[in-house]
């Protein structure tokens, strides 16, 4: 095929290979926005749940459960009452770091920070 000087092969270029319509593209691109703001929304909730738990948890154990424990008589009892309070709340902390460290590495991934 030549080049005609009033542009017939372009426009046959153009008829061959039908370029999609631009509402058509700019409505996947919205769609495509909606569904990786729901998700980035979605990490970002977990993340600030998981470290709300997490420093929570932390910060009671710190300033009433030990104290409260060391005005126990008995040594025995002190560390009986730890193991138990401490075994319980050892799960919560791994679970809330695990979130928060997943969330936090998603949502680095998806910004490509």
């Amino acid at each position: 095929m030549k080049l005609a000087s009033n542009g017939a092969y372009q426009q046959e270029a153009k008829s061959k290979f039908q370029v999609p319509n631009s509402k058509f593209i700019s409505l996947i691109f919205a769609v495509q926005i909606q569904i990786f703001m729901e998700h980035f929304t979605l990490a970002r909730v977990i993340h600030i749940v998981a470290v709300v738990l997490w420093i929570g948890g932390v910060s009671m154990v710190t300033t009433v459960i030990i104290p409260a424990i060391k005005k126990m008589k008995s040594k025995e009892d002190q560390l009986k009452t730890f193991e138990q309070i401490e075994g319980r709340f050892s799960l919560q902390a791994k679970i809330t770091t695990v979130l928060t460290g997943l969330s936090g590495f998603y949502m680095l991934y998806v910004l490509d920070a």
